[in-house]
């Protein structure tokens, strides 16, 4: 692979005025493509083989009322601040002043109209206001805009109700919204933050304002393409609004990373030759070598979320992996053509007050006396940093998932509403019951009301029916819980309504199922934990094979695989931490909740990829060395010398571009950032530089153990650019030629 790779590099910098025509060739036949046959974005949470899903079919079969009425609305909170009751007083004359402005919307029917009534006043009062009086709500059904709107909402509309919103503010009163009438929060620039970050650590690794700029300039490369292949994609798929942002936060990670990696073997390699054809040349063949099998890495974890089953979660992956590839592929052809174009003044102007390779030869550097400390007393930090990892962990136990499909604008409202009513009444458990006469429905329902009214876990005035179909072939419960979805109180009064309905099926006959918000989390996250082993192993084995492969060693793969393991708990344990207890109160009332049900499973194949990828840097240039004669502690000061400084500056990267994702609007990015950023700290950090290190000097020569018939039954790679290393620029071709016919 290394020689491959090596000609692949070499030509690149040769013919760089070639692949960079070509690509700009490629980039603009695909946004061309794009624009052509995309099709919008759309959320599709499909759950195969779930008893919440088949209930909510039948739900719309037997009420094609409830599967009619998708118009457009919006949810008006309101609470005094002061605590006073909202049906008396001036907080009273407020309200009737916003209930009338709400009259003036423009996308109001007679009889929509009609229905907004003041919510603390008249029957009204008895659904739509607080048992203490402080909060009311008012329900909006809206009139949809049959032309171009998307959100079936018109402008017109959502200024009248934030002006309606207005008026009671004034008058002292707090008013939120929800809906699709809401105001929408602009989206701050999160790759911005990250970027930023990105050339500062850059600017500081290379010395130089060009070097500095050319990952970033090859990761928005790999971005704009992969960003236009997968809006080709939704011409034949139906793909997620998370897809592009999510592939956009990994593909500007992986594409800095590795064109950094790349890049600053070659300027080791300048150093080493006045052929700056053939230094680019070694870099992608060692470089990148290492660039292709962490890329693989990644790959595999992404594209094994299609074992979940779930069409959504399959596609993300799908996408991000698109954007993984391309990352890998502009690694090892755009930025050697860069070099080739700008030649030796990649690395000028130099900024002043920096180190650059001239200036630290023949001093020790920060990485090389930790690699020293490191390997002269390993048990100590091994210890450390296994401890952390471990208290860091700890609140996993807490761990509670949920389904958040609020918008930012939202939240705000829908917190006062929950504290206000119950957190069940936002999120109902909806049972149906269909049977084939009057006679047998009227039984069973008979049933089961005896049987489920009076189970624990159901709020004050929480069981409400049967409620009857039109045709009286079907009825309907609803049961609201006194706790959240996600609580274990849902999940047992779940359980038990479950329990009954199977009862009154096998008694009668009639078809009794269970529906609703909370019995869809549940369906999700018994169907993610049911798949996590399996994932798990496929995943971590076809890693793991890659990994022996690369290192020639059965050790050095179960380091990785079991540090990743702690620092998968420690992120874990710390998302709970902030996301759901509220640590440092960093996470607003109203972020705070379940972990979203698909995160984890999403998380573990996201970060393991990503961990390996500084397991094959760093430990790549460990087994070169090794390889090539050095002792076992020796080659891990070597590789830990060459290799902490980058690696430091990637994981800072990586993580700044990860943090600047939590100031996102949507939760699942926001979510997904700040553990993503905390996964990469225990890895990179705790893991990889220093229970690793650790870990081999312990062992030793026993590291890089490996049974002799596993190492002539695995494929033999050359990795550590065997072939390349002291040739002569002018003798590579023919070692390549001659290795080739060899072999």
């Amino acid at each position: 692979m290394a020689s491959l790779l090596y000609r692949l590099g070499r030509f690149s910098y040769r013919r760089w005025w070639l692949v960079i025509a070509l690509w700009i060739v490629g980039a603009v036949m695909l946004s061309g493509l794009s624009s052509a046959i995309s099709k919008p974005f759309e959320d599709d949470f499909a759950l195969p083989d779930s008893q919440a899903v088949e209930a909510q079919e039948t739900l719309q079969e037997e009420f094609p009322q409830l599967a009619e009425d998708g118009s457009p609305g919006a949810t008006i909170v309101f609470q005094s601040q002061d605590g006073e009751r909202l049906d008396a007083g001036d907080n009273l004359t407020a309200i009737e002043a916003v209930v009338a402005k709400l009259h003036e919307i423009p996308q109001l029917t007679e009889a929509q109209r009609a229905a907004i009534v003041n919510p603390v006043v008249g029957p009204a009062a008895s659904q739509s206001l607080s048992p203490d009086g402080s909060v009311a709500v008012i329900e909006v059904t809206l009139d949809a805009v049959p032309e171009g709107i998307e959100t079936g909402v018109s402008e017109e509309t959502i200024a009248t109700v934030a002006e309606a919103k207005e008026i009671g503010r004034d008058a002292g009163l707090l008013v939120e919204s929800a809906g699709a009438a809401n105001e929408k929060i602009v989206e701050p620039p999160a790759e911005l933050i990250g970027i930023v970050v990105a050339i500062a650590v850059m600017i500081i690794t290379f010395a130089s304002l060009l070097a500095a700029a050319m990952p970033l300039g090859a990761a928005i490369v790999g971005i704009a393409l992969s960003t236009s292949i997968i809006s080709i994609g939704t011409a034949f798929l139906t793909l997620g609004t998370s897809t592009t942002g999510l592939a956009t936060m990994i593909g500007l990670a992986v594409g800095i990373d590795y064109s950094l990696f790349v890049i600053s073997r070659y300027r080791h390699e300048a150093t080493q030759t006045d052929d700056r054809s053939h230094a680019a040349g070694v870099a992608v063949g060692t470089a990148g070598s290492a660039v292709v099998f962490a890329g693989a890495t990644v790959v595999i974890a992404l594209v094994a979320l299609s074992l979940t089953g779930m069409s959504f979660l399959a596609q993300m992956g799908m996408g991000a992996a698109v954007t993984v590839v391309l990352a890998v592929l502009v690694s090892l052809t755009v930025l050697p053509a860069l070099l080739g174009l700008f030649k030796s003044f990649v690395f000028k102007p130099r900024v002043p007050l920096l180190w650059t390779p001239e200036r630290r030869a023949g001093r020790t550097t920060i990485g090389q006396r930790v690699g020293n400390q490191l390997t002269a007393r390993p048990i100590p930090y091994l210890i450390a940093a296994t401890v952390v990892l471990v208290l860091a962990a700890i609140p996993i136990t807490g761990l509670r998932l949920g389904l958040d499909t609020a918008t930012q604008s939202d939240k705000a409202a829908l917190q006062i509403e929950r504290d206000a009513f119950g957190e069940g009444k936002s999120a109902p458990m909806i049972v149906v019951a269909s049977a084939d006469s009057a006679e047998a429905l009227t039984t069973a329902s008979a049933a089961f009301a005896a049987e489920a009214g009076s189970l624990p876990h159901i709020a004050e005035d929480g069981f409400i029916g049967p409620i009857p179909n039109e045709a009286g072939t079907a009825a309907q419960f609803i049961v609201i819980s006194d706790s959240g979805p996600s609580s274990p109180e849902s999940s047992e009064l779940l359980d038990d309504l479950r329990l009954i309905a199977d009862q009154v099926n096998s008694e009668t006959g009639v078809y009794v199922g269970i529906g609703g918000v909370a019995a869809v989390q549940a369906d999700f996250a018994d169907a993610l934990v049911g798949k996590l082993p399996l994932y798990l192993i496929v995943v971590v084995g076809l890693a793991f094979l890659l990994l022996m492969i690369v290192f020639r060693s059965v050790v050095i793969p179960l380091i990785a695989s079991l540090g990743f393991l702690l620092s998968i708990a420690a992120t874990f344990g710390v998302t709970v931490g902030f996301f759901q207890n509220g640590w440092l109160g960093w996470i607003s009332p109203e972020d705070r909740g379940p972990i979203l049900v698909f995160m984890p499973i999403f998380l573990i194949g996201i970060v393991f990829g990503l961990a390996m990828d500084y397991q094959v840097f760093l430990v790549s240039r460990m087994r070169e060395e090794f390889h090539h004669g050095a002792g076992a502690q020796e080659s891990i000061r070597i590789g830990y010398r060459a290799g902490a400084r980058v690696i430091t500056a990637a994981a800072v990267i990586m993580i700044s571009v990860f943090a600047g994702f939590t100031l996102s609007s949507e939760t699942f990015l926001k979510l997904m950032g700040f553990s993503m950023a905390a996964a990469i700290v225990f890895d990179a950090f705790l893991v990889r530089m220093i229970i690793m290190p650790t870990t081999m000097a312990l062992l030793g020569d026993r590291a890089w153990w490996m049974p002799r018939w596993l190492d002539r039954v695995l494929p033999s790679i050359d990795v550590e650019g065997e072939t390349l290393r002291s040739v002569p620029p002018t003798e590579v071709a023919v070692t390549d030629e001659a290795v080739s016919a060899a072999r």
